[in-house]
C-alpha cells in the first residue's frame, strides 16, 4: 500500500512539474538565468557531524567542553593493525553553555596555531541570533525570530562584513514553515520555496521557484506507517527525476541505511550504520559500488556511555576470501570531556 501511495504521489508531482514546464515555455522568453544564493555557512550546524561529533541528545549532563584530538597512524596491512602516532594533526574544542548549546568552536593545527575561532550567540530565550569570528568579532550571519519563536529570517555576510544574501520565512497557524524567500544583496537572484504538508503534519513537498515565480524543481517526501522518512525525490521542472535518497531503519528506529541516487537510479553513494544495545552508533560503512565498501568509521565508548575514540579506515574486499581488508587508517580521534560543577546554577 505504501509503495502504491508513494507512486501516486510521485506521479502527481511529475504531472505538475511537466505542466509547469510547458506553461513556462509560453510565459518566459529566452533562457532562464540562475544566480546562486548562499545561505549562512552554519545555518544547519546542529545536523552537521563536524559541529556535533556527539549528538546534542547524547551529550552528557553538565558538559562544558568537548575536545577532539585527531592523530595520524602507521598501519600494517599484514598485521591488520596500526601503531598510534602521538603527534596531533588537529585539535577541535567545542564549548557549551549549561543548556548544551554550542557557544564556541576552536580549531588548532598540528603546530598548535589557532586556525578557526567561531562564536555562536543566543538571546535570553535561547534562540541563536548570530555567528561570529571570535578574534575579529566579524559577523558571519544574524538570525531573527517571530513571537512564537520560529526563525523569521537571516542575513548572510562576507569576510569583509558586507551583506551577501538574506531570507524571510513564513509559517502557518501550526508553526509549520510554508514559505521561504531568499534574495542576493545585489538583487541578482531570487528564490522562493513553498512547503506543503500532510494532515499528519509531515512535509509532503517543497517547490522551488527561481526569480520568485518560475518553478525550477520539486521535492517529494514519502513516509512509512510509523512516520519515518523513507525517501525523498528531486524532480526537475521538465519532469526528470534528478536525485533520490532512500532510508531504512532497524527495529529500534535507528537509521541503518541511506542510499543516494543520481538521475533517479544511478548509485552515488550508500551508507550503512550499526549500533550497540544502548543506541550508540558503533560503525559506519560507505560505498560507491553496491556491494563493495571503501571506507569505514568505528566508534568506541567507555562504561559511562561516552564516545572516547573514532577510527577511519580505507577498506577493500578480498576477491578470494571475500573478507573485508583494511588498507590504511586515515584518521584516529580521541575525545576528552570537561564538566560544569553539578551544583552550579544554570
Amino acid at each position: 500500500m505504501r509503495s502504491l501511495t508513494g507512486f501516486i504521489i510521485i506521479l502527481g508531482f511529475l504531472c505538475a512539474a511537466m505542466g509547469a514546464f510547458i506553461w513556462s515555455c509560453f510565459t518566459h522568453v529566452g533562457q532562464e538565468k540562475y544566480f546562486y544564493i548562499a545561505e549562512p555557512a552554519y545555518l544547519n550546524m546542529e545536523q552537521d557531524d563536524a559541529f556535533f561529533p556527539v549528538s546534542k541528545e547524547k551529550l552528557p549532563e553538565n558538559i562544558k567542553s568537548l575536545t577532539q584530538k585527531t592523530y595520524g597512524a602507521v598501519f600494517s596491512e599484514s598485521k591488520q593493525d596500526f601503531e598510534p602516532n602521538e603527534q596531533i594533526a588537529r585539535k577541535i574544542i567545542f564549548y557549551y553553555d549549561r543548556n548544551k548549546r554550542l557557544i564556541k568552536r576552536n580549531i588548532y593545527g598540528k603546530d598548535g596555531k589557532l586556525l578557526s575561532d567561531l562564536v555562536f550567540k543566543y538571546n535570553p530565550k535561547g534562540e541563536r541570533i548570530a555567528d561570529e569570528n571570535g578574534e575579529s568579532l566579524l559577523t558571519y550571519a544574524t538570525y531573527n525570530y517571530n513571537e512564537k519563536g520560529n526563525m523569521a529570517g537571516w542575513n548572510n555576510y562576507n569576510n569583509e562584513g558586507g551583506l551577501i544574501s538574506s531570507a524571510t520565512l513564513k509559517y502557518d497557524d501550526k508553526n509549520k514553515l510554508i514559505e521561504e524567500f531568499r534574495q542576493n544583496a545585489s538583487d541578482k537572484g531570487r528564490e522562493k520555496y513553498i512547503y506543503n504538508y500532510k494532515g499528519t503534519g509531515q512535509k509532503m513537498s517543497r517547490m522551488d521557484y527561481s526569480s520568485a515565480d518560475y518553478l525550477s524543481k520539486t521535492y517529494a517526501y514519502i513516509y512509512n506507517e510509523q512516520g519515518k522518512l523513507m525517501e525523498w525525490i528531486q524532480i526537475r521542472r521538465n519532469g526528470y527525476v534528478d536525485e533520490r535518497e532512500v532510508y531504512s531503519y532497524d527495529s529500534n528506529g535507528n537509521l541503518n541505511e541511506k542510499i543516494s541516487y543520481l538521475s533517479g537510479s544511478y548509485l552515488r553513494d550508500k551508507k550503512i550504520y550499526r549500533y550497540d544495545n544502548k543506541g550508540n552508533k558503533i560503525e559506519e560503512l560507505m560505498f560507491i559500488k553496491p556491494d563493495s565498501p571503501f571506507y569505514k568509521r568505528s566508534y568506541n565508548y567507555n562504561t559511562e556511555n561516552k564516545l572516547m575514540e573514532q577510527l577511519g579506515y580505507s577498506i577493500w574486499i578480498d576477491p578470494i576470501s571475500k573478507k573485508e581488508r583494511i588498507s590504511s587508517v586515515s584518521e584516529r580521534s580521541v575525545f576528552e570531556y570537561e564538566f560544569y560543577p553539578a551544583n552550579e546554577k544554570k
